[in-house]
């Protein structure tokens, strides 16, 4: 599977499987101590709820958003790491 083939993020986390050293893979994909944190984490995302939007003009479309006083281009953040530069 090439990244152009990744769908999902099941599909991705497939692929860095395969591609990184496995004690690089199991740090970026675990959690800290019981990885309690990171299993509610995944409970709270599985929760929401994704609807497509099909046949929807999307000739102009706005991904800014505010977040928190400040204005984003993009809501995509990253939450901080440990060993960053591990990958």
């Amino acid at each position: 599977m090439q990244t152009v083939d990744a769908i999902t993020v099941a599909d991705l986390r497939q692929i860095a499987r395969r591609k990184l050293p496995k004690a690089v893979f199991d740090f970026i994909d675990g959690g800290a101590e019981e990885e309690i944190t990171l299993r509610a984490n995944m409970a709270d995302f599985d929760a929401i709820l994704l609807k497509q939007r099909i046949l929807t003009n999307v000739a102009h479309t706005e991904l800014g958003r505010d977040i928190l006083g400040s204005a984003a281009a993009a809501p995509l953040m990253i939450g901080p790491t440990g060993l960053a530069n591990l990958a």
